[in-house]
């Protein structure tokens, strides 16, 4: 819902108390109705939730500027501190390592319980003495393969269909330092076996990707996939068995859930 009222021309979006607010300056015509639209396929993945919208008049404040406020160096993980670029002098903790990040228009900004919890799941996976390959399903701003690459990562490739996500995670990776393999557009495109496979991306989409999850994990490989609502369990392990798939392990935080799979292994 972020990603589509930036598109929308949002220049300000958070989140706050079950709600999501955006700042528009000028509701330009069509814009109630595409919001209306997509809310409506989003009751349709969600039937269970009610969504609707409302438009407030608010004073006039520069959103660019106040939302930094809400975005301030802290852990990302164990091992990973986020360090906005506006605050890239602020000292981190002994044994940290520094993930810069401006997010800009793109998802990702490391904040939501859905990108933490697949940092979690990465960290406990690479290390710097055992090199691993990975690709980062839906970059958005390249919060996840840049995670993965100072965390050890032999070869980190990355994709987007928002073509000005690949541009922002560009730019991330270049602050990081870091040399990560970006494609622009749909899945299919991707060739090879990778080591980790992380999306952070709707259960709705993750089951269109699946054959896509299968073909490019290599047969030892793990599958992270968050972005889930931890109410989606059930529904979850049925469509990840009918893979030919099994969850090794969970984590939760907030309502929302991250799980590795691997492929079964045939007894």
């Amino acid at each position: 819902m972020s990603n589509r009222l930036w598109e929308l021309g949002a220049q300000g979006v958070w989140e706050s108390s079950g709600y999501l607010s955006a700042y528009i300056t000028e509701m330009e015509p069509g814009i109630s109705d595409a919001l209306n639209e997509y809310l409506a396929s989003l009751q349709e993945l969600f039937p269970r939730c009610h969504l609707g919208w409302e438009k407030l008049a608010v004073p006039k404040i520069d959103w660019v500027e106040n939302w930094k406020r809400y975005y301030y160096p802290q852990p990302l993980s164990q091992r990973l501190y986020l360090l906005p670029i506006w605050e890239r002098e602020t000292a981190i903790p002994r044994g940290m390592q520094a993930i810069l990040m401006q997010p800009g228009q793109a998802f990702g900004t490391g904040l939501h319980p859905s990108t933490q919890l697949c940092v979690k799941h990465l960290e406990r996976l690479i290390s710097m003495d055992h090199p691993v390959s990975v690709l980062d399903v839906g970059t958005g701003s390249g919060i996840l393969s840049i995670a993965a690459k100072l965390l050890g990562a032999r070869r980190v490739s990355a994709i987007d269909t928002d073509e000005m996500a690949i541009q922002i995670a560009s730019q991330n990776a270049d602050r990081n330092k870091c040399a990560i393999e970006l494609f622009h557009g749909s899945l299919e495109k991707v060739l090879g076996e990778y080591d980790i496979i992380v999306a952070n991306i709707l259960l709705g989409v993750h089951k269109h990707l699946g054959s896509h999850y299968r073909r490019l994990l290599f047969p030892t490989g793990i599958l992270i996939l968050s972005g889930l609502l931890a109410s989606e369990g059930d529904e979850l392990q049925s469509w990840i068995a009918g893979l030919g798939m099994q969850v090794i392990s969970s984590l939760q935080d907030q309502g929302w859930l991250a799980i590795s799979v691997s492929h079964k292994i045939a007894s």
